[in-house]
């Protein structure tokens, strides 16, 4: 479980916005004196915005802990990166295998080429339509985990 831990900025029914600062890495980092310092202070912190459900009653303004499953990001991953990559290779050898077996060579190269932007095209596609399904949205939401208390924060639990 990949944990987070965030602040409750606005709470719409049983749903809450929270927001997060992006890390800059190790201790030195946030410090600024680490190579994250520097790069923080270059661009600046991006805030993280989303709203999750509010599933521990928790307050405005109150610290909160969100996970989500390691399985998750494995999924979205293969999703955003994989996919294109498999869409290319397939569509590029489905276009080299109809160049030289259907058209005996006419088109040289560019057949494979164009079927394997357009096989990327389709599995980009395909890995958004699984991605805007009701069931993945579902499973992959991050979820509050316990509410942050500065006993907790400290390992004093």
């Amino acid at each position: 479980m990949i944990e987070q831990t965030v602040k409750i900025v606005a709470i719409e029914g049983k749903e809450a916005w929270v927001e997060s600062l992006s890390q800059t890495g190790c201790a030195r980092c946030d410090a600024g004196q680490g190579c994250g310092g520097v790069f923080s202070k270059l661009f600046g912190q991006k805030q993280f915005r989303m709203k999750i459900p509010n599933s521990l009653n928790a307050d405005l303004e109150q610290n909160v802990v969100i996970g989500i499953p390691d399985k998750a990001v494995t999924m979205g991953s293969f999703l955003v990166y994989l996919m294109p990559v498999l869409g290319l290779i397939v569509g590029g050898l489905l276009g080299r295998y109809l160049d030289i077996e259907v058209f005996k060579g006419a088109y040289g190269e560019l057949l494979t080429v164009i079927l394997a932007a357009m096989g990327a095209f389709v599995f980009i596609f395909l890995a958004r339509v699984k991605i805007k399904s009701h069931s993945f949205e579902n499973q992959y939401t991050p979820r509050m985990i316990r509410a942050e208390t500065t006993l907790n924060k400290y390992n004093f639990n």
